[in-house]
């Protein structure tokens, strides 16, 4: 499978403080961003009107091949100066046909800079790009006749059709529907609804996109399979117009069913619960829980979190089983042979309860905690897990844990 990412959420069910909690984001949530100010603005400009220079914070160490010199590096155009997203790179990438691996070599500045100064641009040179008003950060570069979509309208049509936990994050819109058939799916003796997730795009980068999605009913833990294999892309036609973007959004509404998707995201749910999570798998999932912040109350030299704690000691005591000091001397083909205490249905219930009751996406650390744990969920159930079938379909635990957290957040 391609790269992959995955987003978990949970808004019924559970106890009764996390449900009030997650009612509130529901109810709130689309409100909130129509009236917290973001705005958007384009700007119109050919690509040789763009200087790129690096502002004090500018570290050179990381000038090269890393995302941590993105916010330090302005962007002067039209007699304002801006900062660069991600996004910005990428397009900028696309439209001037080089490998966003050529910052690996260069810093974004010395690319762009090159680019634009020994490259010889006409109309083909002339780009609309997207700010984000409230940041000064630019989104994706794309071409003047790109269809974008109107940021309030679409607010209202998720709103409209139904949308919670609706967010927003570097020039896209994501939120959760319910299907209208509202099914009921069994995964071992678990109850799940089927769920979708939408993400559109406000700066005419990339095509809206729909992402299957499962909910844990008993805890109200919920994964979107956020990769090639479960998405579905929304055609929005080529030529600048948002009113027929959004008409394609609200066709897609009325009429989206993927039904051998959700059979095959679910196959691969009950292969997790026969399949025991590797000590490769358990090792890449605790690099994410290790960005968790250890309470400020720890007395504890390791300073660790409460969620890394706990997943490390379901998955054993993996140091004295295999006789090392420190896992990482083994490669990762002698750890992909290798076994936890844990089923891998275990660890992604045990990883979407900590994304959906114990980080909160509105902060800054616990939303890039929840990007990475989403992308290793996601990259997990898409394709062969390492030690795949290996409990017999009898032997399958049919116990399941309602919450690995009780109540007073311990």
């Amino acid at each position: 499978m391609s790269n992959t990412n995955t987003q978990l959420i949970g808004l019924s069910g559970g106890t009764p403080g996390t449900q009030k909690k997650l009612a509130v984001m529901k109810e709130n949530r689309v409100s909130d961003l129509l009236k917290s100010g973001v705005r958007f603005k384009e700007h119109f400009l050919h690509l040789e009107d763009m200087i790129a220079r690096p502002t004090a914070k500018y570290d050179k160490k990381y000038g090269r091949g890393s995302k941590k010199n993105l916010a330090n590096t302005a962007i002067e155009f039209n007699g304002g100066t801006f900062f660069p997203s991600q996004r910005f790179w990428t397009s900028f990438c696309a439209k001037v046909g080089v490998g966003t691996n050529i910052f690996n070599l260069f810093s974004q500045a010395e690319v762009l800079n090159r680019t634009v100064m020994n490259s010889h641009f006409s109309e083909s040179g002339n780009v609309r790009v997207i700010e984000d008003c409230q940041s000064h950060q630019l989104l994706a570069i794309t071409e003047p006749t790109k269809p974008v979509v109107d940021w309030a309208s679409v607010l209202k049509l998720v709103d409209r059709k139904g949308g919670y936990d609706v967010r927003y994050k570097d020039g896209i819109i994501s939120a959760m529907h319910s299907l209208e058939s509202d099914l009921d799916v069994k995964v071992g003796a678990e109850d799940f609804k089927q769920r979708i997730s939408v993400h559109i795009p406000i700066d005419g980068y990339g095509a809206p996109a729909v992402y299957l999605a499962l909910m844990r009913q008993v805890c109200s833990n919920g994964m979107v399979a956020m990769s090639k294999a479960f998405k579905t892309s929304i055609n929005v036609g080529k030529k600048d117009s948002s009113c027929d973007v959004e008409f394609a959004l609200e066709r897609m509404y009325d009429s989206y069913s993927n039904d051998e998707g959700f059979d095959a995201l679910i196959r691969r749910l009950e292969t997790a619960r026969r399949s025991k999570l590797s000590v490769r798998e358990f090792e890449h999932a605790q690099r994410f829980l290790a960005r968790i912040p250890a309470p400020k109350d720890d007395i504890s030299p390791l300073k660790i979190s409460k969620e890394l704690r706990k997943f490390s000691n379901m998955a054993g005591n993996l140091h004295s089983k295999y006789g090392l000091a420190s896992l990482q001397q083994m490669s990762d083909k002698q750890m992909s042979l290798l076994e936890t205490d844990m089923t891998v249905y275990e660890a992604v219930n045990f990883m979407t309860e900590v994304t959906s009751h114990r980080l909160d996406p509105r902060r800054k650390i616990d939303n890039t905690v929840i990007e990475g744990i989403q992308g290793w969920v996601g990259s997990l159930v898409s394709k062969s897990y390492d030690l795949e079938n290996v409990i017999d379909l009898s032997d399958a635990k049919s116990e399941f844990t309602e919450l690995y957290f009780d109540p007073s957040n311990n």
